[in-house]
């Protein structure tokens, strides 16, 4: 349906895809205890990176913490951020979020999986260095050659 659209209407610019994933990673131990949270210092640095590559992108937010996302992340006024929606499903996002021209991921499969989704000999995408406690996101073999690790 029309009202799962969330992309911005600016086409001027490439969208990049800023994922932001808390949920768990917070709140649960267990999770807290495998998966590392990546922190507002962590996507300022991304984002800045991403800049350095694609000087004109724009950033459309995807996350299971919106408000977390908005007061904690400065993007720039231009940043474009998906509303909280119940009741719009995993996928739509998922489905947008591959729309997007590059990617700055968290260490979460749905980020990866928009980015593979969506890859092209073009696109750039910016993961964090470690993806699990004590696991380098290099030893794993699932970046991309045109992701940068940090």
């Amino acid at each position: 349906p029309a009202r799962w659209q969330v992309l911005p209407q600016d086409h001027s610019r490439p969208w990049v895809a800023l994922h932001v994933r808390r949920g768990d990673y917070v709140s649960d131990p267990v999770a807290r205890a495998v998966h590392l949270v990546c922190d507002q210092t962590w996507y300022q640095a991304a984002w800045q990176r991403m800049q350095q590559q694609v000087p004109d992108a724009l950033p459309v937010v995807f996350s299971d913490a919106p408000d977390w996302a908005r007061d904690h992340l400065q993007l720039g006024p231009e940043a474009h951020f998906v509303p909280g929606d119940a009741d719009r499903p995993a996928w739509a996002d998922l489905a947008q979020m591959s729309h997007c021209r590059h990617f700055v991921m968290s260490n979460s499969s749905f980020s990866w999986c928009a980015a593979w989704l969506g890859h092209t000999e073009q696109a750039r995408g910016i993961a964090p260095a470690q993806w699990l406690r004590g696991r380098a996101t290099a030893t794993l073999g699932i970046a991309l050659p045109t992701w940068r690790l940090l």
